[in-house]
């Protein structure tokens, strides 16, 4: 435990250190594997991350032993808000009149698969249609 501005100086390190290994594995992987590159961001994740290779090199420290989470409380806070604003901007883009379309569809396809009885099925079909039929 330092000073704040060593608390500062290795929370950017180690934002620096993800963030560049994350770009080098997209770029590899899309370039040369031809896969997406967030299959190589999720990849380098595990590898650099707190319980492989960032755990042995000591590249992210755990504040205590007992600590509840594996990295410190700065950069769990940067990633907890970067998980935020992803869901934020992915529920923006999300067009809701196909999202309840497929909802229905999803739980039409759920129902007929748990209800034996063809009246309950049938039944489940009409409300089904009903529901494709209301304009949102």
């Amino acid at each position: 435990e330092g000073s704040l501005l060593h608390q500062i100086a290795s929370t950017v390190l180690q934002l620096s250190i993800i963030l560049i290994c994350a770009k080098l594995a997209s770029e590899f992987f899309e370039r040369v594997l031809k896969k997406p590159g967030v299959l190589g961001e999720l990849v380098i994740g595990i590898i650099i991350g707190p319980y492989a290779l960032g755990g042995m090199l000591h590249i992210f420290p755990v504040p205590s032993a007992d600590a509840a989470i594996p990295v410190s409380t700065e950069l769990y806070t940067i990633a907890q808000l970067g998980a935020v604003v992803l869901l934020f901007i992915a529920g923006l883009e999300t067009n809701l009149r196909k999202f309840l379309q497929l909802a229905a569809f999803s739980f039409h396809s759920l129902w007929v698969r748990s209800q034996p009885s063809g009246l309950a099925t049938q039944l489940h079909g009409l409300i089904f249609q009903l529901f494709l039929s209301v304009r949102f």
